[in-house]
């Protein structure tokens, strides 16, 4: 749940993170007096001459406004002029030159602000989305910047209204015709975040990445397991510690990564991931489901690895647009692989038969590494079976090769998931042995006939475990099997 905080405890939790105050005001010309209209105050951990350097860039990128009526002022100020700046809001209601409705910091300082990732008005001024304290005031109504003198001064700088110069330079939103925002902004972030979050089910862990300061020593991160009822029924399911392993230092930043030990959990339970300050509690938070947080590759097996074959916006014009190439004629061993693969499918196993896509090529030198002929997959016990089809008898290099794309998929496409992969040799011919090349199945002509009659029978599940374990499970007639 999201705290509130005044500006005062702001400063005193993480003002030692602060170096710059990041200045910005859209302003109009009342008589001979510039007068605000919009201004946005943003504390930073940039030293003053980088942020300087940043702004100069906006104005670069985007242009400079200064007309007779109308100008978007970018400056920066070494935090420890903080002091001075309240001094002038406070008593005489300036910033410089620039005049403010009375009372505005009195009205800004008085009320507190949530700690929360809240960007909807004042955007981040280094693209990360850092918990952040907005405060704003807004003292008698923004005055309206859509005038014909206004427009027209800031169309001859080449933008369509002066809000979009605000939105641009001073990285806010506001709109003439919908939310025209506060005469004053304030936002004070907290320089730590869950920047990553994700599971490994290989290794069983869950790591959390965390970016913070270098200053905020006293934080604590733990991750929270639960399930999808724990608001109604479910208490929490674990509490887990998170211990830092490594960490990479970036200028003021630092990069944690840290882990734990997954428990058992269930693909729809949650995971929530907090960092914890010893003042003030929760500053953030970053959660997702489990299926949303393992490895692509253990959400979809088979998809993951016929992506590695045939990338995924071609996969795309094969399926959506097949009328745009004229395929090749079958021939025996395509057939055959066909044949196979509706065997594999008929055990349960979900099929991709790669075809032209089969092999496995270097994409600088163009060598060829190795090749497959189908792939299967059981979702459910995260088990890949990677086919190779012969109508002769094997050979060495057929299980050479199969073992070899084994292995490189295995270190490729399934670096982080927990995935089974059962290479298995097809065969139209007969009496070839149970097993080959380092333990490797073989399905020939005879295992073949007696597969499809296990299946007729129901007993697929004989058929699924002589492939994973041919040494210890051998095929039988279904009149011959033991009950």
């Amino acid at each position: 749940m999201a705290i509130r905080l005044s500006v005062d405890q702001m400063i005193a939790t993480f003002g030692s993170t602060y170096r710059t105050i990041d200045l910005r005001s859209a302003v109009v010309k009342q008589g001979s007096v510039w007068t605000n209209v919009y201004t946005v105050i943003r504390f930073t951990y940039e030293e003053p001459e980088a942020a300087k350097r940043r702004l100069l860039d906006l104005e670069a990128k985007h242009g400079v406004i200064a007309t007779k009526s109308f100008q978007v002022r970018l400056d920066s100020l070494p935090f420890s002029q903080w002091s001075a700046l309240c001094q002038g809001l406070s008593t005489k209601g300036h910033i410089g030159e620039i005049a403010f409705s009375p009372n505005i910091w009195i009205n800004l300082t008085r009320t507190p602000a949530f700690l929360r990732n809240d960007y909807s008005a004042v955007r981040p001024f280094d693209s990360r989305e850092w918990p952040v304290a907005q405060f704003s005031v807004n003292t008698y109504g923004v005055q309206a910047l859509a005038t014909d003198t206004l427009v027209g001064e800031t169309t001859r700088k080449g933008y369509p209204d002066p809000y979009d110069a605000v939105n641009l330079l001073c990285e806010l939103n506001v709109q003439s015709n919908q939310s025209q925002g506060c005469e004053l902004y304030l936002s004070l972030p907290a320089f730590a975040m869950v920047s990553g979050l994700h599971i490994s089910t290989r290794h069983k862990r869950i790591w959390v990445e965390i970016r913070r300061h270098a200053a905020l020593q006293s934080l604590d991160c733990q991750v929270l397991l639960r399930g999808q009822d724990h608001q109604r029924s479910e208490p929490w399911k674990h509490r887990l510690t998170i211990k830092p392993e490594t960490a990479e230092e970036d200028g003021h930043m630092i990069k944690v990564v840290a882990s734990s030990t997954l428990p058992e959990a269930r693909n729809d339970d949650w995971a929530e991931a907090q960092i914890l300050h010893s003042d003030i509690g929760e500053l953030h938070t970053k959660f997702g489901s489990v299926r949303q947080l393992i490895p692509p590759a253990q959400r979809n097996i088979l998809f993951e690895a016929l992506t590695f074959f045939c990338d995924e916006s071609e996969l795309k014009n094969l399926v959506v647009r097949p009328f745009d190439e004229k395929g090749p004629r079958m021939k025996v061993s395509a057939g055959f692989e066909l044949r196979i693969a509706w065997l594999l499918g008929l055990l349960g196993l979900s099929t991709v038969i790669l075809g032209e896509y089969e092999d496995i090529i270097a994409p600088k030198s163009g060598v060829k590494r190795g090749s497959i002929d189908i792939l299967a997959a059981s979702q459910r016990h995260d088990e890949l079976v990677l086919a190779a089809c012969t109508i002769a008898a094997p050979k060495d290099e057929d299980f050479n090769n199969l073992r070899t794309s084994a292995e490189i998929l295995d270190r490729e496409v399934f670096t982080d998931a927990s995935v089974r992969i059962i290479p298995l040799v097809c065969t139209c011919a007969p009496g070839v042995p149970v097993e080959g090349g380092s333990g490797i199945p073989v399905l020939d002509a005879d295992r073949l006939d007696l597969a499809l009659q296990l299946v007729k029978a129901g007993h697929e599940s004989d058929v699924l475990s002589f492939i994973g374990n041919p040494s210890h499970y051998e095929l039988r007639h279904p009149t011959q099997r033991e009950p």
